[in-house]
C-alpha cells in the first residue's frame, strides 16, 4: 500500500489539460492535418503568382505581400496554441466553482485499487477502471476515460524508491491494454 496527500495546482491542471489536447500521441497529427489544405493552397497561390511574375515581368503586390501577411499570422495562431491552451485552463481553475478539484486529497494505491479522499467525497477507484496510463516527465496520468484521469504529480514523490514502488504497483495491477495498449494503437 502507498499512500499521498497533496493537492493539484492549477498549474497541474494547465499542463494535464495541454497534453489532453495537444500533446497525447496523435493530437498534433490531428492538428497538422486540420491546417494542412490551408497551408497547400495558400504555398500553391504563393508559387503560382511568383512564377507569374517572373514570366511576365509584373508581380500582383497584393498577393505577394498579402501571402507572406497571411502566412505569419496563420503560424502565430498556429504556434500559439499552446499558451491559449494553458490561458483557458487557469481561467478554469480560478473559477471558484471549480476549486474541488484543488483540495487537498489523501490518495491510497494498494492490490484492491485506489482511493481517493478529501474534505467533501471519498471516491474508491477498483483497477479495471482505469483505461490508460501516460507516464510524462513530470505526471502520471491514470485516464478513467479519455478525458478524465488521475492526475499525480512528480513532485509528490519524496524519493525515487517510492516513484519506483507507485510505478511497480501500477505495472502490477493495471491491465496490459491501460499499460501499453495505447502505444500500440499508434
Amino acid at each position: 500500500m502507498i499512500s499521498f496527500r497533496f493537492s493539484l495546482t492549477p498549474d497541474d491542471f494547465a499542463n494535464y489539460s495541454i497534453y489532453v489536447q495537444l500533446e497525447a500521441p496523435g493530437k498534433k497529427q490531428l492538428i497538422f492535418k486540420k491546417y494542412w489544405p490551408i497551408i497547400i493552397v495558400m504555398s500553391l497561390v504563393f508559387l503560382i503568382n511568383i512564377i507569374n511574375g517572373f514570366v511576365i515581368n509584373k508581380f500582383d503586390t497584393t498577393i505577394t505581400i498579402g501571402i507572406p501577411v497571411f502566412a505569419f499570422i496563420f503560424l502565430g495562431s498556429l504556434f500559439s496554441i499552446k499558451p491559449r491552451l494553458k490561458k483557458l485552463a487557469l481561467k478554469f481553475a480560478a473559477n471558484a466553482e471549480n476549486a474541488s478539484i484543488f483540495q487537498m486529497t489523501d490518495y491510497t494505491f494498494s492490490d484492491t485499487g485506489v482511493i481517493a479522499k478529501d474534505n467533501v467525497k471519498e471516491v474508491k477507484y477498483q483497477w479495471a477502471a482505469f483505461v490508460k496510463k501516460v507516464e510524462t516527465p513530470n505526471y502520471f496520468y491514470l485516464f478513467l476515460h479519455s478525458a478524465n484521469a488521475l492526475i499525480i504529480p512528480n513532485r509528490i514523490f519524496r524519493s525515487q524508491v517510492e516513484k519506483e514502488n507507485l510505478r511497480q504497483l501500477l505495472s502490477t495491477h493495471l491491465s496490459l491494454d491501460a499499460e501499453v495498449g495505447h502505444l500500440i494503437q499508434q
